[in-house]
């Protein structure tokens, strides 16, 4: 099963990040978010779909932990609320938009 994914705006209120910076965050979310679904999939009762907007949970990281710590963080919240559309346990809770 091939599963695309295009993110057209991704919300990080209160993040200062260069250009340089933020492909890194770009590419450490791509590859923990690869992670995840190869891991454990979505469930079952994923459908796909267009999905306008996902709220995640909170991301919280301690200060100056750089991008890759940030993009691992956001690809799991983004993964959670993923799978919570699917009706699948995950981690996470509403708050942040991506």
């Amino acid at each position: 099963m091939n599963i695309v994914f295009h993110i057209d705006r991704l919300v990080l209120d209160g993040v200062a990040a260069t250009r340089a910076e933020g492909k890194r965050l770009e590419r450490a979310l791509r590859a923990e978010l690869s992670r995840l679904i190869a891991a454990s999939g979505f469930g079952s009762g994923f459908a796909g779909g267009r999905t306008p907007e996902i709220r995640l949970g909170a991301v919280e990281i301690a200060p100056h932990r750089g991008p890759d710590v940030l993009g691992r963080a956001v690809a799991q919240s983004l993964y959670a609320g993923l799978t919570e559309r699917s009706g699948t346990s995950s981690t996470g809770s509403g708050g942040t938009r991506a």
